[in-house]
Protein backbone atom coordinates (compact mmCIF):
# COMPACT_ATOMS: atom_id res chain seq x y z
CA UNK A 1 0.00 0.00 0.00
CA UNK A 2 1.30 3.28 -0.76
CA UNK A 3 1.90 5.76 2.28
CA UNK A 4 0.10 8.94 2.30
CA UNK A 5 3.70 10.58 3.60
CA UNK A 6 5.96 12.76 1.69
CA UNK A 7 8.32 13.62 3.87
CA UNK A 8 10.12 12.53 6.97
CA UNK A 9 12.04 15.21 8.95
CA UNK A 10 14.11 14.22 11.35
CA UNK A 11 15.08 15.22 15.35
CA UNK A 12 18.54 16.83 15.62
CA UNK A 13 19.53 13.31 17.51
CA UNK A 14 20.30 11.53 14.26
CA UNK A 15 23.53 9.97 12.75
CA UNK A 16 24.75 9.18 9.49
CA UNK A 17 24.04 5.81 9.94
CA UNK A 18 20.46 6.33 10.95
CA UNK A 19 20.28 8.82 8.09
CA UNK A 20 20.87 5.98 5.66
CA UNK A 21 18.83 3.39 7.22
CA UNK A 22 15.51 5.38 6.45
CA UNK A 23 12.71 4.91 4.35
CA UNK A 24 14.43 4.96 1.20
CA UNK A 25 10.91 6.02 -0.90
CA UNK A 26 10.28 9.28 1.00
CA UNK A 27 12.15 12.39 1.58
CA UNK A 28 14.30 13.09 3.76
CA UNK A 29 14.65 16.29 5.69
CA UNK A 30 17.37 17.58 8.23
CA UNK A 31 18.31 20.38 10.59
CA UNK A 32 21.67 21.23 9.39
CA UNK A 33 22.79 24.47 11.61
CA UNK A 34 21.57 26.57 14.32
CA UNK A 35 20.69 26.55 18.42
CA UNK A 36 20.44 23.20 20.15
CA UNK A 37 17.90 22.54 22.52
CA UNK A 38 19.17 21.10 25.76
CA UNK A 39 16.03 18.48 26.12
CA UNK A 40 15.98 15.55 23.63
CA UNK A 41 14.24 16.30 20.97
CA UNK A 42 13.81 19.99 22.00
CA UNK A 43 10.95 18.43 24.81
CA UNK A 44 11.15 21.04 27.31
CA UNK A 45 8.82 23.25 28.62
CA UNK A 46 11.07 25.92 30.98
CA UNK A 47 10.41 28.88 28.74
CA UNK A 48 6.52 28.08 28.71
CA UNK A 49 6.84 27.44 32.84
CA UNK A 50 9.43 30.73 33.10
CA UNK A 51 8.04 32.99 30.82
CA UNK A 52 4.49 32.23 29.45
CA UNK A 53 6.31 31.90 25.70
CA UNK A 54 6.17 27.96 24.55
CA UNK A 55 9.25 26.60 22.35
CA UNK A 56 6.08 23.76 20.61
CA UNK A 57 4.96 27.53 19.06
CA UNK A 58 8.37 28.75 17.84
CA UNK A 59 8.61 31.24 20.67
CA UNK A 60 11.37 29.83 23.19
CA UNK A 61 13.03 32.25 25.07
CA UNK A 62 15.68 30.05 25.56
CA UNK A 63 16.32 29.56 29.01
CA UNK A 64 18.86 27.53 29.29
CA UNK A 65 21.41 30.06 27.65
CA UNK A 66 20.43 32.15 30.90
CA UNK A 67 22.97 32.52 33.34
CA UNK A 68 22.39 30.68 35.89
CA UNK A 69 24.15 30.91 39.73
CA UNK A 70 25.04 28.39 43.11
CA UNK A 71 23.05 29.02 45.74
CA UNK A 72 24.06 28.26 49.38
CA UNK A 73 22.36 27.05 52.47
CA UNK A 74 21.48 29.79 55.11
CA UNK A 75 19.14 29.24 58.55
CA UNK A 76 15.97 30.93 58.01
CA UNK A 77 16.32 32.67 61.41
CA UNK A 78 19.24 35.00 60.03
CA UNK A 79 17.15 35.82 57.42
CA UNK A 80 14.37 37.53 58.76
CA UNK A 81 13.60 38.55 62.44
CA UNK A 82 9.96 38.13 62.36
CA UNK A 83 8.32 36.29 64.79
CA UNK A 84 7.40 33.53 62.38
CA UNK A 85 11.03 33.40 61.08
CA UNK A 86 12.13 33.31 64.55
CA UNK A 87 10.17 30.19 66.02
CA UNK A 88 12.18 28.18 63.33
CA UNK A 89 14.96 25.99 64.43
CA UNK A 90 18.81 26.56 62.83
CA UNK A 91 18.33 23.60 60.89
CA UNK A 92 15.62 25.28 58.65
CA UNK A 93 17.04 26.53 55.54
CA UNK A 94 16.21 28.91 53.14
CA UNK A 95 17.90 29.59 49.57
CA UNK A 96 19.26 32.74 49.04
CA UNK A 97 21.27 34.00 45.57
CA UNK A 98 24.91 33.83 46.70
CA UNK A 99 27.24 35.16 43.60
CA UNK A 100 30.86 35.78 44.06
CA UNK A 101 31.12 39.82 45.01
CA UNK A 102 34.37 39.63 42.75
CA UNK A 103 35.15 39.55 39.23
CA UNK A 104 37.49 36.20 40.34
CA UNK A 105 36.19 32.91 38.65
CA UNK A 106 35.08 30.07 41.32
CA UNK A 107 35.43 26.55 40.13
CA UNK A 108 32.07 24.60 40.30
CA UNK A 109 31.17 21.08 40.12
CA UNK A 110 27.91 19.39 39.47
CA UNK A 111 27.70 15.38 39.11
CA UNK A 112 24.89 13.11 38.36
CA UNK A 113 22.81 11.52 41.12
CA UNK A 114 24.37 8.24 40.15
CA UNK A 115 27.69 9.63 40.09
CA UNK A 116 28.54 8.44 37.23
CA UNK A 117 29.42 11.45 35.08
CA UNK A 118 30.91 15.01 36.80
CA UNK A 119 31.19 18.08 35.18
CA UNK A 120 33.28 21.21 35.64
CA UNK A 121 31.87 24.61 35.71
CA UNK A 122 33.13 28.09 35.91
CA UNK A 123 30.78 30.71 37.44
CA UNK A 124 32.21 34.44 37.12
CA UNK A 125 30.35 37.39 38.37
CA UNK A 126 27.78 37.00 36.09
CA UNK A 127 26.60 33.56 37.11
CA UNK A 128 27.32 29.97 35.05
CA UNK A 129 25.68 28.98 32.10
CA UNK A 130 24.80 25.38 33.33
CA UNK A 131 22.88 24.37 30.24
CA UNK A 132 24.40 26.04 27.83
CA UNK A 133 25.01 23.97 24.34
CA UNK A 134 27.22 24.64 21.44
CA UNK A 135 25.56 25.30 17.89
CA UNK A 136 25.28 22.96 15.09
CA UNK A 137 27.23 23.60 12.13
CA UNK A 138 27.29 20.74 9.62
CA UNK A 139 28.15 22.75 6.41
CA UNK A 140 31.87 21.03 6.15
CA UNK A 141 29.55 17.81 5.74
CA UNK A 142 26.79 18.27 2.99
CA UNK A 143 28.53 16.00 0.77
CA UNK A 144 27.68 12.95 3.46
CA UNK A 145 24.31 14.09 3.89
CA UNK A 146 23.69 14.31 0.17
CA UNK A 147 25.13 10.71 0.04
CA UNK A 148 22.57 9.59 2.48
CA UNK A 149 19.67 10.66 1.05
CA UNK A 150 18.64 13.97 2.59
CA UNK A 151 16.97 16.46 0.15
CA UNK A 152 15.89 19.26 2.61
CA UNK A 153 17.93 20.84 5.08
CA UNK A 154 16.95 22.91 8.18
CA UNK A 155 18.25 26.20 9.28
CA UNK A 156 17.32 26.97 12.68
CA UNK A 157 16.75 30.42 12.42
CA UNK A 158 13.64 31.27 14.99
CA UNK A 159 14.66 34.66 16.77
CA UNK A 160 17.70 35.49 14.08
CA UNK A 161 17.69 38.18 12.51
CA UNK A 162 17.22 39.08 8.72
CA UNK A 163 21.37 39.01 8.69
CA UNK A 164 21.64 35.73 10.67
CA UNK A 165 19.14 34.23 8.27
CA UNK A 166 20.52 35.35 4.83
CA UNK A 167 24.89 34.51 5.60
CA UNK A 168 23.99 30.99 6.95
CA UNK A 169 21.39 30.04 4.04
CA UNK A 170 23.60 31.93 1.21
CA UNK A 171 26.40 29.66 2.68
CA UNK A 172 24.86 26.41 2.74
CA UNK A 173 23.58 26.98 -0.85
CA UNK A 174 26.70 27.80 -2.22
CA UNK A 175 28.37 24.41 -0.92
CA UNK A 176 25.27 22.69 -2.53
CA UNK A 177 25.63 24.58 -5.57
CA UNK A 178 28.89 23.45 -5.47
CA UNK A 179 27.99 19.52 -4.93
CA UNK A 180 25.36 19.63 -7.45
CA UNK A 181 27.95 21.62 -10.36
CA UNK A 182 30.67 18.16 -9.35
CA UNK A 183 33.13 20.35 -8.15
CA UNK A 184 36.58 18.35 -7.48
CA UNK A 185 37.12 17.24 -4.14
CA UNK A 186 40.12 19.87 -3.81
CA UNK A 187 37.78 22.65 -4.84
CA UNK A 188 34.59 21.51 -2.45
CA UNK A 189 37.11 21.48 0.82
CA UNK A 190 38.20 25.10 -0.20
CA UNK A 191 34.53 26.39 -0.77
CA UNK A 192 33.33 24.54 2.47
CA UNK A 193 35.96 26.45 4.42
CA UNK A 194 34.97 29.36 3.21
CA UNK A 195 31.68 29.28 4.00
CA UNK A 196 32.50 28.18 7.34
CA UNK A 197 34.67 31.07 7.80
CA UNK A 198 31.57 33.49 6.99
CA UNK A 199 29.46 31.48 9.48
CA UNK A 200 31.84 32.04 11.83
CA UNK A 201 31.07 35.83 11.45
CA UNK A 202 27.32 35.49 13.33
CA UNK A 203 26.87 35.43 16.48
CA UNK A 204 26.84 32.03 17.75
CA UNK A 205 28.18 29.61 20.53
CA UNK A 206 30.84 27.59 19.00
CA UNK A 207 30.08 24.72 16.57
CA UNK A 208 29.68 21.03 16.82
CA UNK A 209 28.39 18.36 14.78
CA UNK A 210 26.00 17.10 16.86
CA UNK A 211 24.96 13.69 16.63
CA UNK A 212 25.76 13.31 13.34
CA UNK A 213 28.74 11.45 13.81
CA UNK A 214 28.69 9.70 17.25
CA UNK A 215 30.46 11.73 19.36
CA UNK A 216 30.09 13.11 22.71
CA UNK A 217 28.16 16.29 22.24
CA UNK A 218 30.54 19.57 24.19
CA UNK A 219 28.70 22.07 25.96
CA UNK A 220 29.53 25.86 26.32
CA UNK A 221 29.48 26.27 29.78
CA UNK A 222 31.27 29.28 30.57
CA UNK A 223 29.61 32.17 28.64
CA UNK A 224 26.68 32.78 26.29
CA UNK A 225 27.97 33.17 23.33
CA UNK A 226 31.50 33.43 21.69
CA UNK A 227 32.56 36.88 20.78
CA UNK A 228 32.16 37.55 16.84
CA UNK A 229 34.35 40.46 15.17
CA UNK A 230 31.54 41.40 12.73
CA UNK A 231 28.36 43.24 13.70
CA UNK A 232 25.00 43.71 11.33
CA UNK A 233 24.69 47.45 11.01
CA UNK A 234 21.63 47.78 8.36
CA UNK A 235 19.83 46.86 5.35
CA UNK A 236 20.18 48.85 1.81
CA UNK A 237 16.66 48.83 0.89
CA UNK A 238 15.68 48.83 -2.94
CA UNK A 239 14.02 52.21 -4.10
CA UNK A 240 10.95 51.17 -4.49
CA UNK A 241 10.50 50.04 -0.48
CA UNK A 242 12.88 52.94 0.61
CA UNK A 243 9.98 55.39 -1.28
CA UNK A 244 6.89 53.36 0.42
CA UNK A 245 8.95 53.72 3.95
CA UNK A 246 9.48 57.38 3.58
CA UNK A 247 6.35 58.72 2.96
CA UNK A 248 5.40 61.78 1.56
CA UNK A 249 6.79 64.31 3.90
CA UNK A 250 10.44 64.65 2.01
CA UNK A 251 9.59 64.72 -1.35
CA UNK A 252 12.37 67.11 -1.81
CA UNK A 253 15.15 65.18 -0.22
CA UNK A 254 13.83 62.28 -2.03
CA UNK A 255 14.71 64.11 -5.04
CA UNK A 256 18.33 64.50 -4.40
CA UNK A 257 18.96 61.45 -2.22
CA UNK A 258 17.68 58.86 -5.45
CA UNK A 259 20.44 56.80 -6.89
CA UNK A 260 23.76 58.00 -8.07
CA UNK A 261 25.20 54.81 -10.10
CA UNK A 262 24.17 52.91 -7.28
CA UNK A 263 26.41 55.01 -4.59
CA UNK A 264 23.49 56.55 -2.71
CA UNK A 265 21.65 53.91 -1.05
CA UNK A 266 18.71 54.43 0.94
CA UNK A 267 19.31 52.58 4.69
CA UNK A 268 17.30 51.13 7.32
CA UNK A 269 19.71 50.91 10.05
CA UNK A 270 20.10 48.56 13.04
CA UNK A 271 22.93 49.14 14.84
CA UNK A 272 25.29 52.63 14.92
CA UNK A 273 27.26 53.53 11.84
CA UNK A 274 29.57 56.18 11.10
CA UNK A 275 30.92 58.77 8.50
CA UNK A 276 34.31 57.03 7.02
CA UNK A 277 33.33 53.62 8.10
CA UNK A 278 34.54 50.26 6.11
CA UNK A 279 31.28 47.96 5.90
CA UNK A 280 31.08 44.86 4.23
CA UNK A 281 27.91 44.94 1.24
CA UNK A 282 26.23 41.45 1.43
CA UNK A 283 24.27 40.08 -1.56
CA UNK A 284 23.48 36.42 -1.95
CA UNK A 285 26.12 36.00 -4.16
CA UNK A 286 29.29 38.18 -2.40
CA UNK A 287 30.80 40.42 0.14
CA UNK A 288 31.67 43.88 -1.22
CA UNK A 289 33.77 46.26 0.81
CA UNK A 290 33.03 49.79 0.97
CA UNK A 291 33.21 53.19 2.68
CA UNK A 292 30.62 55.18 3.70
CA UNK A 293 31.73 58.65 2.90
CA UNK A 294 28.12 60.76 3.73
CA UNK A 295 25.35 60.38 5.91
CA UNK A 296 21.81 61.85 5.43
CA UNK A 297 18.77 62.12 7.45
CA UNK A 298 14.91 62.34 6.15
CA UNK A 299 15.44 66.01 6.48
CA UNK A 300 18.51 66.41 4.40
CA UNK A 301 20.76 66.98 7.59
CA UNK A 302 24.36 65.60 7.10
CA UNK A 303 25.44 63.87 10.02
CA UNK A 304 28.74 62.01 11.78
CA UNK A 305 26.35 58.83 12.99
CA UNK A 306 23.02 56.81 12.71
CA UNK A 307 21.79 55.13 15.38
CA UNK A 308 19.39 52.22 14.86
CA UNK A 309 15.80 52.20 16.74
CA UNK A 310 14.63 55.52 15.63
CA UNK A 311 12.08 54.26 12.92
CA UNK A 312 13.75 56.41 10.26
CA UNK A 313 15.12 55.44 6.71
CA UNK A 314 18.96 57.39 6.19
CA UNK A 315 20.53 57.87 3.18
CA UNK A 316 24.25 57.15 2.59
CA UNK A 317 26.99 57.94 0.22
CA UNK A 318 29.20 54.92 -1.19
CA UNK A 319 32.66 55.55 -2.19
CA UNK A 320 31.73 52.69 -5.05
CA UNK A 321 28.37 51.87 -6.25
CA UNK A 322 26.13 48.66 -5.32
CA UNK A 323 22.72 47.91 -7.33
CA UNK A 324 20.37 46.06 -6.02
CA UNK A 325 19.68 44.64 -1.99
CA UNK A 326 22.35 44.27 -0.13
CA UNK A 327 22.79 43.48 4.09
CA UNK A 328 25.83 46.13 5.42
CA UNK A 329 28.31 44.42 8.56
CA UNK A 330 30.85 46.45 9.93
CA UNK A 331 34.28 44.37 11.54
CA UNK A 332 34.52 45.19 14.74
Amino acid sequence: MQSMWRRLSFGKPKGVKEIKRAVPEMELELFVHGAMCMAYSGRCILSKWMTGRSANLGDCAQPCRWSHGKIKKQTAKAQSKSKQESSRTENEKTEVENFPSSGAAEEISVVDDQKRFQMNLEEDENGTYFFNSYDLCLIEYLDQLVEAGVDSLKIEGRGKSAYYVAVATRAYRKVLTALENGRRKAELAAIMKEQKAELEKLSHRGFWTGFLLGDEPPHLTDQAYLPTQWEFVGICLDEKRAEKDKGDNDKKVRGKASTSSGRKRKVFVHNQISKEDFVEAISPTENRPVKIIRITNSKGQQLEKAHGGQGEIFTIELDKPIEGKFLLRRKL
